[in-house]
């Protein structure tokens, strides 16, 4: 399953209230969700080390249990998979747009060829990979 191609947006401000319409319809299903998996639980939300103290993630906050993330994402039917997939296509839109209305510059011209040939290899993997459903971990180049 791969997102679909871009397309022009006519209106900006219309597509991102559209968007943060769509958005906000989900959060009750998300909080009601939440809320009722948590009663559910009954405590056995987030992980723990041997000693009963929370582990916490890189960003010093608390980590979900695997089996708590997993029934969340569960009864959530693939909502998060689904909102990201639409972030994906929505910033393609928006880019696409940007390109179109900059006036479909050659953007090959824009880098030195050594970039550009490096680029379109990890393009070349990146699109390979979304042909197949997947997103790929690509990382940024050092400019110095």
């Amino acid at each position: 399953m791969h997102t679909t191609n871009a397309h022009y947006i006519n209106d900006i401000s219309k597509e991102v209230w559209s968007i943060i319409e769509h958005s906000h319809s989900l959060a009750d299903t998300l909080l009601a969700t939440e809320r009722d998996l948590k009663i559910e639980f009954k405590g056995k939300v987030y992980a723990t080390d041997a000693t009963g103290k929370p582990l916490k993630n890189k960003f010093n906050q608390s980590m979900y249990t695997k089996e708590y993330a997993q029934q969340y994402h569960k009864l959530l039917h693939g909502m998060v998979e689904k909102q990201m997939r639409l972030a994906i296509y929505e910033l393609g839109c928006f880019w696409y747009t940007a390109w179109v209305n900059a006036g479909k510059p050659d953007m090959q011209k824009l880098d030195a060829a050594t970039l550009t040939h490096g680029s379109s290899v990890a393009l070349s993997a990146a699109y390979k990979a979304w042909l197949k459903g997947k997103v790929i971990d690509l990382k940024p180049y050092k400019e110095f």
